[in-house]
């Protein structure tokens, strides 16, 4: 399936499932702005990587958590090419604990990133996408929310907010999915967990279990109408119309 003439956005992208969803939606032929939070030297040579191959791809730092921030990248995006046509919500963190010993920062920061700034790029594009009636938004979820490893009540909690949100947002829009990612009982390492100095939290770019996901680890969740591994499909959707869909399992 080819995308020429396709405007994405991909938050998280400069790394693990976001940074592979930047790279197959602009080969495809998707012009896409990747947003990364801190690792600029990842995102920068994301970016170079993929124009030296003539492809359309550009970067914005932002933290997904500041929704004022997503609405001036949503705004540029339509001021420079009129439209958007997908979104793909994959920034997610990892802060675990047991819930006696959690503190409320590791509560909140995981909360924030995951679900809060999947409904801050979801409001974003809203308006846009219904002013053109069409529109493809994908928030890259985790089977964590119906089996959570141990320690991660925050995890979980916010992983099952983000497949809540698209459930009620398919209200509006049939083209709105949800993919579902295994969980995993990721390995206590600093690229796994994050830099230990900050509380063991990964950073806010791309899925913090990818790593045991490509080793084949985690639990089996629901499959996804067939989907597999990074294929961009082209299904028919819930009206009946065709429309794009994102699946990672």
């Amino acid at each position: 399936m080819q995308l020429d003439g396709r405007i994405a956005l991909v938050t998280g992208g400069s790394r693990g499932i976001g940074r592979a969803c930047v790279v197959e939606l602009a080969r495809r032929g998707a012009a896409v702005t990747l947003v990364y939070r801190g690792n600029r030297e990842a995102a920068e040579s994301l970016v170079t990587e993929l124009t030296a191959e003539g492809l359309a791809v550009e970067a914005a730092q932002a933290d997904v958590r500041d929704g004022q921030r997503a609405q001036q990248i949503v705004d540029r995006i339509v001021e420079k090419h009129n439209r958007i046509d997908i979104l793909v919500n994959s920034a997610g963190i990892v802060s675990d604990g047991l819930l006696g010993a959690m503190t409320t920062e590791q509560w909140t920061s995981v909360i924030e990133t995951n679900l809060t700034g999947t409904y801050h790029y979801c409001r974003a594009v809203a308006q846009q996408m219904m002013y053109q009636r069409s529109g493809s938004i994908v928030n890259l979820s985790s089977t964590a929310a119906e089996y959570a490893s141990r320690g991660q009540v925050n995890y979980a909690a916010s992983k099952g907010g983000i497949n809540g949100l698209t459930a009620a947002w398919r209200r509006n829009s049939p083209r709105a999915r949800s993919a579902s990612t295994p969980s995993a009982r990721h390995d206590r390492n600093r690229h796994e967990r994050g830099d230990p100095q900050s509380g063991g939290r990964a950073d806010s770019e791309g899925d913090p279990h990818e790593a045991d996901r490509q080793a084949g680890r985690g639990r089996r969740g629901r499959r996804l109408s067939g989907w597999r591994r990074g294929q961009l499909r082209d299904r028919p959707d819930s009206a009946g119309r065709r429309g794009l869909s994102l699946g990672v399992y």
